[in-house]
């Protein structure tokens, strides 16, 4: 009698399933999805069964062992389980990877629960008043998602500006859906964004219903959502990037709210694209997919225009809303150019308070100051594990501490004191401005004004609701924040913006700088004059000529992605072509380099005609964490045709050629370039 094999993944970093022998008592019971007992080693795990060998001709000459225990219940449904091969091919990331992160939390490890969360998913939705009626744009839209709900079509580019109502599309689109018996999965770039948005849905059901998944939750919780999605229970799950991965079996509608974001892009270990997955899972599964944006991702307009999307434009806020008046500011011609704040931004400032309205600035650094600098010997205190200078954090979290100098990398701290180390003598100027450091002047402009600043630091422990609720509830006159306020957030009282450094992002070495300031801008920009009110934006910068700002001062979006798309095009970039960034690293950098020159020369063979190795080269923060980096880029127009040459060739260099001691991690479709 032949004898019966199985594959089994386990959730490991293992490039491939494992073969195992199926003994005939447990035949029944091997059905893709369930959770098996299996020998490793000298211990029993737990994995996944797939099913029968992809390649039985892999059995050939191994000494297999049997499969310990089947059990007769099934973790993952069929669609997880494409998702699971189809993205361990795509992302030539090991399938075990993959598993950990279809799975719910500690699926094969022995429980420890977290301590409880300050906030209860039961406590985060905002209570929303009701939307006005849809115009007729938005009626347009809902009709073209209705009839991809009827008959699965082309995917949807929701192409709104801010203020213009996509959510009420979101909410009409998410009824028709239940309607038909479905679920509803909408996937958000940051938390801070679930609790509106779920006070927008409650509207749809019960609140058992209704449900959000992140990663503030314990696994307990998650879990819980987990197990109520998979039964249906749940049937609209607001969800960060993680969610694109919950197993919902009457999925109908799938809805990536600002899609260009780049957190939805991984970029260690698993490196997915939530919203790519998005795609792949609507076309798969046959579902409505809408991705909604202010300012879409190239991409995405690149595949609207390829008619591979059907793009559908909500081009104003409802009626008697306009959107708000940009002016930049030319810091150039200052007299007091290093001061935080130009004179028209402190009197802007100054009206705004004393009207009773709200502002918001935004600077994207977080600490006190980017980095200290001795005036006597030039020192400047730097990481001793990465290449990067220390920030100035005043305080950190809820507790006010003694001052900080902190890698924003590796989160390595030590105290700060006024006089250099190095020389003794000098005593250090602070250079720079962030998050902590504006807060601190607009209070001592302002004494009266009620301040409060929204950034990584602060927003541990819950305390990001907190901030987002007294912001509701107007018991905040100035919010200074990072990128964590600039999308999403309706607050009818906010009448103006402040963007203190708009150029910071168009310096980094990284072809997408113009496209992120843009959409930063924009973003941050139409969280002004959202109601009755009119909004007032002021744009300080060194750059005002630049095109990616002028788009944004002149709501001309249009404008500015052909011009960028051209930019694209004649360099062979994203979207005309795709990056796989291949990164090693390993405490000696001598190691890295050699190691690299194998794989570069295996590389190059089986890259032909316009594909293109950028590098080896150092990555532009060569060292992190005590590990020096290099990476290499693949620019290609034919990754189907090259991907099956790149896993093969890249599974032989990690089973001959990589040393232990060193780190490979594959990005396909990068987005940070750091």
């Amino acid at each position: 009698m032949t004898e019966r094999l199985v594959e089994i993944v386990l959730p490991l970093a293992l490039r491939h399933p494992l073969l195992y022998r199926l003994p005939d008592h447990l035949a029944d019971r091997a059905r893709p999805g369930a959770v098996a007992r299996v020998p490793l080693g000298n211990k029993t795990v737990s994995g996944v069964v797939l099913g029968e060998p992809s390649q039985p001709d892999r059995a050939k000459g191994l000494k297999l062992r049997d499969v310990a225990e089947i059990s007769e219940t099934t973790l993952l449904i069929p669609s997880q389980i494409k998702l699971l091969r189809w993205a361990a091919a795509y992302y030539l990331t090991p399938i075990g990877e993959v598993l950990r992160h279809l799975s719910p939390p500690d699926a094969f490890e022995k429980r420890r629960e977290s301590k409880p969360r300050k906030r209860s998913p039961e406590r985060e939705a905002f209570h929303v008043p009701e939307p006005p009626p849809l115009n007729e744009e938005q009626k347009t839209a809902c009709a073209a998602i209705d009839e991809v709900l009827e008959k699965p079509g082309l995917p949807i580019l929701l192409r709104g500006i801010t203020g213009s109502g996509k959510t009420e599309v979101y909410l009409k689109a998410a009824r028709s859906a239940l309607d038909r018996g479905g679920q509803v999965l909408v996937l958000v770039p940051e938390i801070g964004l679930t609790p509106q948005l779920l006070g927008r849905f409650r509207s749809l059901g019960e609140k058992e219903e209704i449900a959000a998944y992140h990663s503030a939750l314990t696994n307990a919780q998650r879990r819980q959502v987990w197990t109520a999605a998979r039964e249906g229970r749940h049937r609209v799950i607001v969800a960060t990037r993680s969610g694109i991965f919950l197993p919902m079996p009457n999925l109908k509608l799938l809805i990536v709210d600002e899609e260009h974001d780049p957190s939805y892009k991984q970029e260690e270990r698993f490196c997915y694209h939530a919203r790519d997955l998005a795609l792949w899972r609507a076309s798969e599964e046959k579902l409505a997919v809408v991705l909604g944006s202010a300012t879409p991702s190239l991409e995405s307009l690149q595949r609207a225009i390829q008619g591979k999307m059907k793009k559908i434009e909500l081009t104003a806020r409802p009626a008697g809303v306009s959107l708000p008046a940009i002016a930049t500011i030319d810091r150039r011609h200052e007299a007091l150019k290093d001061a935080i704040f130009s004179p028209q931004l402190l009197d802007a400032l100054e009206q705004t308070l004393a009207r009773r309205e709200q502002t918001l600035l935004f600077v994207n650094r977080r600490g006190f100051a980017p980095f200290v600098l001795c005036p006597a010997c030039g020192h400047v205190p730097s990481c001793d594990q990465c290449d990067v200078s220390l920030t100035l954090h005043r305080s950190r979290g809820a507790e006010a501490t003694s001052p900080l100098l902190v890698c924003h990398y590796c989160d390595d701290s030590r105290d700060y004191t006024p006089v250099c180390p190095e020389c003794g003598k000098g005593t250090f100027a602070l250079k720079g401005f962030g998050t902590e450091k504006v807060a601190s002047e607009i209070k001592r402009f302002f004494p009266k004004a009620r301040v409060t600043r929204l950034d990584r630091d602060s927003a541990g422990g819950g305390q990001w609701l907190d901030v987002l609720e007294k912001m509701k509830n107007r018991e905040i006159d100035v919010l200074v924040g990072t990128q964590m306020i600039t999308k999403g957030h309706d607050y009818p009282n906010l009448t103006l913006v402040g963007i203190l450094d708009a150029d910071v992002g168009l310096h980094l070495p990284d072809f997408r700088a113009a496209e992120r300031t843009y959409q930063i801008v924009t973003q941050v920009s139409g969280r002004a004059g959202r109601a009755d009110r009119p909004g007032r934006v002021l744009i300080q910068t060194y750059r005002p000529g630049h095109e990616s700002l002028v788009a944004a001062a002149t709501h001309d979006g249009l404008a500015f992605s052909e011009t960028e798309l051209g930019h694209r095009r004649e360099a062979g970039y994203p979207p005309f072509n795709r990056l796989i960034e291949i990164r090693l690293s390993d405490a000696q950098p001598d190691r890295v380099r050699k190691v690299f020159e194998t794989l570069s020369r295996r590389l190059e063979r089986v890259l032909s005609g316009p594909d293109c190795l950028l590098g080896p080269a150092p990555c532009p923060i060569e060292t992190v964490r005590g590990r020096a980096r290099w990476h290499v880029l693949i620019k290609t127009g034919r990754y189907a045709r090259l991907q099956p040459q790149l896993a093969a060739l890249l599974d032989d260099f990690e089973r001959d050629d990589l040393p232990s001691s060193m780190k490979m991690l594959i990005n396909v479709d990068p987005v940070d370039m750091m």
